[in-house]
């Protein structure tokens, strides 16, 4: 592992960017990405979210991996049907995460692209650590998780979209 001149590892900054267009209007999409309990069914990394305290900016949330171990988020930024963006309180990272992880901010804006349909812009911020690097960048671990989450964000709307439309709930 390359270090500094202080024998700190070396660390770098990486930006991850997803986008994904959807048969949805966008306060729908927004509707379904800013849902806790959806978000956390298609992460592959967690079993569950759960929100500590707030609403809106300041809303601390805690995110448990399957194994139960567990970390903390603050919404940093929240405009209602359009953006939400939150940062990881590292200092509660579990072991395994913070030998990778020194800092992490997630953003996630849903953009009208017509009446009928609107897309999602996913950005990650991430200062890496040489074994971060290694896993999410050089290793595709970044896209690995990220993936399952688009894929179920359409899956989601997609199935509540037709219920819907065949006169059964908006929403599961």
């Amino acid at each position: 592992m390359a270090t500094t001149a202080d024998s700190v590892p070396a660390t770098a900054r990486r930006s991850f960017r997803w986008e994904r267009t959807y048969a949805v209007p966008a306060p729908r999409l927004f509707e379904v990405v800013s849902d806790l309990d959806i978000y956390a069914e298609f992460a592959p990394n967690l079993a569950r979210v759960d929100v500590l305290s707030g609403d809106g900016v300041g809303m601390v949330r805690q995110c448990t991996d399957p194994d139960g171990q567990s970390w903390r988020e603050t919404y940093t930024d929240w405009v209602p049907g359009t953006r939400l963006a939150t940062r990881v309180d590292v200092s509660t990272y579990p072991a395994d995460l913070a030998a990778m992880i020194v800092a992490l901010e997630m953003s996630i804006e849903v953009e009208p692209v017509d009446a009928d349909s609107s897309k999602v812009v996913v950005v990650v911020d991430a200062e890496l650590s040489d074994l971060g690097r290694s896993v999410f960048d050089e290793g595709g671990a970044a896209d690995d998780l990220m993936r399952p989450i688009l894929e179920g964000w359409g899956q989601h709307v997609l199935s509540t979209s037709s219920a819907a439309r065949d006169g059964g709930p908006s929403q599961p």
